[in-house]
């Protein structure tokens, strides 16, 4: 099976709807599906999935392609290996071959660095269970009331005292230095004389990407006197903090099956959790979510909840989530922890039930951030009330809806005693003060509608749209006009890859190649892509045929001709006050050959 032929059978078998659900609450609205787009923030949903063209495209963004191009975008994934994360899905054997060098260059670096984890996180698995050198970290896990079962699941480790005991273990295994210095495990000597591990006498938490992989580490001290408490594994190629949740691959299952997510701050949190049957329990990797993460639990939840520590940090965390929770269109509610417990400790102290009891009592997100913000002012005092006021105003850019609006007013009005109407009016200097960003928004929305108003009354647009819809017609429009023919500059551009896709094609000999897929993928251009994409989406309602292909053929071409007419009259208007006659007869000659034409055509009033 050539490599080519490998990605057709995936992009036969697969099934769009099916892999894209995985990611996006998709519901079927006519021909094709919808929903919130997974990347970037909205709510009203424009996200578009086509089963037929085996297509997505969102028109709020312009995020489009097929499902290489989703997995590729969703999972950070280079092309070769979303293909190969796809070959298993669909039952596609994978040849051995890869396409060309970069490629596999690029592909295998990856390929390693996934490898290098798997056996690291063995290593530090046998050091825990197997070996007495973990003995301590095991009593450590024990103590923590983790059991082996979870132990294995999570797959915690150890990570031995002596300096280089996984860079050799690693290098038995035959990986280069440069590769394992990519990796963040290894780090280079400060005199350039060698390399030496990370994580050196610590506990090891495993981190895993959506897959179950192992992606990351991270490391905490088992005595209270060493520093740093908690040491992570770096960026790497196949590990970016804010697109990761911790424990998300054991807990996404369960999110997507309740509707319900629950963010908590730490590893063991996350760990005692799901060992005690809550297990669509996840941890931000670091106290700060992210609108990434955010977009990742919105794919599957419909409520998220946090529940962070009630220091001083926790809080802090938490006000901060929670506005990039409710921008994702999330529903958001916060579990209120008792003083001095976290929910690891909480469930272990009180069990599950304790912890459930909480969720049941979770308060929104409008009363929890007007809790935080009018305990830090003195109420009793005018000023109190107006800075109290002032930090509260913005709470408002965050809700759309209107019943929440009318809670959080009447709530200010009644906790800071003042007037509503003293209120409303600050409220409306504070929107007119943020207006220059509204209306740059607006101005930004008002252009996208303009130019799809513009598309839809353009024949060129529906022409291109019919051809990508048609393409066993290509050839006879490459025979009939050019891309010159389009006066639109972008369509002119989109044709010539259409040509140059047609010539591939042609020289090949495979004409099963001509594909609407195809087509779609032959562009590098990213901004054609989406335009490309957006004529297909846009027009996919309207009735395509041959004849209309046939028939758009004439009207480009009598269009051409109309317009060419038009500049040998302005050339003969020059001519006549300072040409040449020779000049003049060859124009003349052109001029009503074209006008016999457009008689005949019907096209042309003589």
């Amino acid at each position: 099976m050539t490599f080519n032929d490998f990605i057709e059978e995936i992009r036969q078998r697969a099934d769009i709807v099916d892999l894209v659900s995985d990611y996006v609450k998709l519901e079927l609205k006519g021909k094709n599906y919808v929903g919130l787009c997974p990347f970037h923030n909205e709510k009203t949903p424009s996200f578009t999935v086509s089963r037929d063209k085996k297509l997505y495209y969102c028109f709020g963004c312009g995020a489009g392609g097929d499902i290489f191009n989703f997995l590729m975008e969703i999972e950070n994934l280079p092309f070769f290996e979303a293909a190969k994360v796809l070959a298993e899905r669909y039952g596609v054997p994978i040849p051995q071959k890869k396409p060309n060098r970069t490629r596999r260059k690029s592909d295998e670096i990856r390929d390693q660095l996934f490898e290098i984890h798997e056996w690291a996180a063995k290593f530090y698995q046998y050091l825990l269970l197997e070996h007495k050198l973990g003995k301590n970290a095991l009593k450590y896990f024990e103590k923590r009331g983790f059991t082996r079962a979870t132990i294995e699941k999570f797959r915690l480790g150890y990570a031995p005292r002596a300096w280089t005991a996984l860079f050799h273990f690693l290098k038995k295994k035959g990986y280069p230095d440069y590769l394992l210095e990519k990796s963040g495990l290894v780090l280079p000597g400060k005199q350039k004389n060698g390399y030496y591990d990370r994580f050196r006498d610590r506990a090891i938490f495993t981190i895993f990407n959506l897959r179950g992989q192992p992606i990351g580490f991270g490391g905490r001290v088992m005595e209270p006197d060493q520093n740093p408490k908690y040491l992570n594994s770096p960026e790497t190629p196949i590990f970016l903090k804010n697109q990761n949740l911790y424990g998300f691959n054991f807990a996404m299952d369960q999110i997507r099956k309740t509707g319900q997510a629950i963010i908590v701050e730490g590893y063991t949190d996350v760990i005692t959790a799901h060992q005690y049957g809550i297990e669509n329990v996840v941890a931000s990797l670091g106290t700060s979510l992210t609108e990434n993460q955010a977009r990742l639990l919105a794919r599957y939840a419909e409520e998220v909840y946090i529940a962070y520590d009630a220091d001083t940090a926790g809080q802090k965390a938490t006000l901060r989530g929670l506005d990039i929770l409710k921008n994702t269109g999330l529903i958001v509610k916060v579990i209120e922890l008792p003083d001095e417990l976290d929910p690891d400790e909480l469930i272990r102290k009180n069990g599950a039930e304790a912890f459930k009891s909480l969720l049941e009592d979770a308060i929104s997100f409008i009363d929890f951030k007007l809790n935080k913000i009018l305990k830090q002012y003195d109420l009793d005092s005018p000023d109190g009330k107006v800075q109290a006021v002032q930090e509260l105003l913005p709470m408002f850019l965050n809700i759309d809806n209107a019943i929440e609006k009318d809670y959080l007013i009447k709530q200010i009005v009644k906790r800071v005693e003042i007037s509503e109407q003293a209120l409303k009016e600050e409220l409306e200097h504070f929107i007119k003060e943020k207006s220059k960003i509204k209306d740059r928004n607006d101005k930004n929305w008002h252009t996208s509608k303009e130019t799809r108003k513009v598309i839809s009354d353009d024949f060129e647009a529906k022409f291109i749209n019919a051809i990508l819809r048609i393409p066993q017609m290509i050839g006879k429009i490459f025979e009939e006009i050019t891309p010159d023919f389009f006066q639109n500059s972008d369509y002119r551009l989109i044709m010539q890859q259409i040509y140059l896709c047609y010539q591939q094609v042609r020289e090949s000999g495979d004409f099963s190649l001509l594909t609407t897929n195809n087509l779609v993928e032959n562009f590098s251009d990213n901004d054609l892509k989406k335009k490309v994409l957006e004529l297909l989406f846009y027009y996919q309602d309207y009735e395509v045929t041959e004849k209309f292909i046939v028939e758009g053929l004439t009207k480009l071409k009598e269009y051409q001709m109309t317009m060419e007419m038009e500049t040998i009259l302005k050339k003969l208007k020059q001519i006549k006050n300072h040409g040449n006659l020779v000049d003049l007869n060859q124009i003349l000659i052109r001029y009503h050959r074209l006008l016999h034409y457009g008689m005949e055509r019907g096209g042309i009033n003589g």
